[in-house]
């Protein structure tokens, strides 16, 4: 039996959402703000309490992500090549597109 503890937000970004937009209303991207300030950016702010709670409760973390105002993103699994345990747990979501992407500073990933 396997056990654990699943943690879904389902939105984090609801202005977004709402405006069709990656970004904020102050014009900033989520995932190019982590870990995040206190007193910084709304994106900033919540990047950081996404850092301070939730992130170190996980072992894994899945970001479902939209591809931005003029993209459309195929299904598909990001993932460092050389993060052995990565790649593996990508390859078993079965997707047909695992891309090899490095670290991107100030991203959730």
């Amino acid at each position: 039996m396997k056990r654990g503890t699943l943690i879904i937000i389902p939105l984090v970004n609801i202005y977004g959402f709402l405006s069709n937009s990656r970004t904020f209303p102050d014009g900033r991207d989520l995932n190019r703000s982590f870990p995040g300030s206190k007193k910084g950016s709304l994106a900033s702010r919540i990047a950081f309490i996404l850092s301070e709670e939730v992130i170190p409760l996980i072992d894994f973390g899945i970001d479902f992500h939209t591809g931005g105002r003029m993209l459309s993103n195929h299904p598909q699994i990001r993932v460092d090549f050389k993060d052995k345990v990565g790649l593996e747990l990508a390859k078993a979501f079965g997707t047909h597109y695992v891309v090899h992407s490095k670290h991107i500073e100030k991203s959730f990933r």
